[in-house]
């Protein structure tokens, strides 16, 4: 589903869609609060101290970097949920292709005890030692593209209705007011299956394959098309068009010379 807004209520149904995420966090990241930003309003942003260009994630065949971490009450809504109204938003990178993938975790609000969450989004450069324990492992998730959180710039967003993230939401100081959610009627379908936590992920692409971007200029609602030309994909044009002239040149030539 693309969209033109954010954030989003929804409504879900059990119709699967075939999109597989594969995750990796297997380092520590040093994270440096950012007491302001504009990407997404009413929340506050840690960003990693040493960008990286580790494979963390891939979905869509695309793969991402971990960037940072935003803590918003700005989040989407499934099924009209009241019991959550903070989200994580963990935020992921490919700068080959100037693409941006955000995972919407819910966030329940606790009080009682000094949470990973509560730890990170302070004045000073913090630690975050597992990320993977962020993505649930039981739990399915939803995805649509939009062009709403940053103009002119298409984002994939995952949303995921259930986690165990808790934060203490008075330490946050967000601001009380409500962004408005926009109401679509088309539902979001739901993955066939969790994310899996891998090894490594290995791209699809290397370094010197050239990329197209086909998404019209001045039409942001269109789906993006990215087409990806390999040096296999140049082998196979090839050996197409000029092997079958090779062997109907030298058919010829048997004749002649036998003639």
């Amino acid at each position: 589903m693309s969209l033109s807004s954010y954030p989003n209520s929804f409504k879900t149904d059990t119709i699967n869609i075939d999109d597989t995420l594969t995750y990796n966090f297997n380092v520590l990241y040093n994270l440096s609060p950012i007491t302001t930003t504009n990407i997404i309003p009413n929340s506050k942003y840690a960003k990693i101290t040493v960008p990286t260009q580790a494979n963390n994630i891939k979905f869509k065949n695309f793969i991402y970097s971990f960037n940072g971490l935003f803590i918003t009450t700005t989040k989407d809504v499934l099924d009209m949920d009241t019991t959550h109204s903070h989200c994580v938003l963990i935020e992921c990178v490919n700068n080959i292709l100037n693409k941006t993938l955000y995972i919407s975790l819910p966030v329940m609000n606790d009080a009682s005890t000094d949470n990973a969450l509560d730890k990170i989004f302070d004045s000073s450069v913090k630690v975050l030692e597992d990320l993977n324990e962020f993505i649930p492992l039981v739990d399915k998730f939803y995805s649509y593209t939009t062009s709403g959180i940053q103009e002119f710039k298409r984002f994939d967003v995952i949303v995921y209705k259930n986690s165990s993230l808790k934060i203490n939401y008075a330490k946050l100081g967000l601001p009380d007011d409500i962004i408005p959610t926009t109401s679509i009627i088309i539902p979001l379908t739901i993955s066939k299956n969790n994310a899996y936590k891998v090894p490594s992920i290995s791209a699809t692409y290397s370094e010197s394959d050239i990329y197209i971007d086909c998404q019209p200029a001045d039409d942001t609602n269109q789906d993006s098309v990215v087409t990806v030309f390999t040096t296999n994909h140049k082998i196979y044009n090839l050996v197409k068009y000029i092997l079958p002239f090779l062997v109907i040149f030298g058919l010829f030539y048997i004749i002649l010379y036998y003639s």
